[in-house]
């Protein structure tokens, strides 16, 4: 009975040294060692790559802006309206691309680090796949070096030069506009601007002393005008025939109209058969399709300058 005794008691206490055999708690605390110190160094990765991105990404925008500015001017080209001064869509196109040039590249951002996190339920293999990748993560993040600090361009001077040449264009194909088949009343209201024009008036078909008014390949419309530069004292003038349109070009000079190039330049072409000769019609300059001419009395320094004069008036944009 003894012997029963101690037998049970002996495999009593045996099942409960079992029992109490303590868990294994390395792979726990590797992983957590691990895990702390991996991020630590991503948090502080992350944090010193902030300032990188933000410049990044204002260089991105500052690109984006300023590629606005380029896709406006291209438009405008792109419209294919034809300008008073050729040259200055010649220089809104090296503009464009002198200021695409300039643009810099935008730095590729720098990722961040996710941080770990873990159960401590988990089983030994997954705690030591965790180490592993905690261990490998944190050697990434040391032998990292972040690029030297970028800056942001300023473009406000490449933007100054696309807009005043995208603007310079649009004004000079207004310009052109305004000398292709103008009205009769904008001709005299931009002749007013210059001073030595005294007097203006304008041909009607029952005043026209050329009869060409309208008819084809004719004139739309002419204005007379008289200069002060001009002695009408040693003008030939017909008794009853001292106004503006009578005394024709002699007395300043007039703008013919027309209502094409072709027209006006036939136009210049029969003109240009006098010059030179006792019948010399003066100074004589197709614009648009409008005919500048100034009378023979007038010196060529005179004719030159009072030419250009019109002409300034005749493509200002107010």
């Amino acid at each position: 009975m003894k012997r029963q005794i101690v037998l049970c008691l002996t495999i009593v206490l045996a099942f409960s040294n079992v029992g109490c055999k303590k868990k294994d708690t390395r792979p726990l605390e590797e992983a957590n060692n691990a895990v702390a110190s991996y991020n630590q160094k991503a948090t502080e990765y992350n944090a010193s790559i902030q300032s990188f991105n933000e410049i990044a990404n204002q260089i991105e925008k500052v690109n984006t802006d300023l590629q606005s500015y380029i896709d406006e001017a291209q438009k405008v080209i792109n419209n294919g309206e034809i300008a008073f001064d050729e040259s200055t869509l010649g220089e809104l196109k090296n503009v464009i691309v002198s200021v695409s040039n300039s643009k810099v590249s935008v730095p590729e951002r720098l990722n961040q680090y996710e941080l770990l996190t873990f159960d401590s339920e988990a089983d030994k293999e997954t705690l030591e796949n965790l180490i592993s990748k905690a261990n490998q993560g944190s050697q990434e993040i040391a032998s990292k070096r972040i690029p030297e600090m970028p800056s942001v361009p300023d473009y406000s001077e490449e933007i100054g030069e696309l807009i005043e040449a995208k603007d310079n264009y649009e004004k000079s194909i207004q310009s052109l506009k305004q000398i292709t088949a103008p009205s009769d009343e904008f001709v005299m209201q931009r002749l007013q601007r210059v001073d030595t024009i005294t007097v203006i008036d304008h041909v009607t078909e029952d005043n026209d002393p050329n009869g060409h008014l309208n008819k084809q390949g004719g004139y739309i419309g002419t204005v007379y005008f008289a200069d002060s530069q001009v002695d009408w004292s040693k003008l030939f003038i017909k008794e009853g025939k001292d106004d503006v349109i009578s005394v024709g070009t002699d007395g300043g000079g007039a703008i013919e109209i027309y209502s094409n190039v072709e027209d006006a330049t036939k136009r210049d072409e029969y003109l240009a058969i006098f010059d030179g000769g006792i019948l010399a019609p003066g100074s004589h300059y197709v614009y648009g399709t409008c005919i500048i001419r100034t009378s023979d009395e007038l010196t060529a320094s005179q004719q030159n300058e009072l030419t250009k004069k019109i002409l300034e008036a005749l493509i200002a944009i107010d």
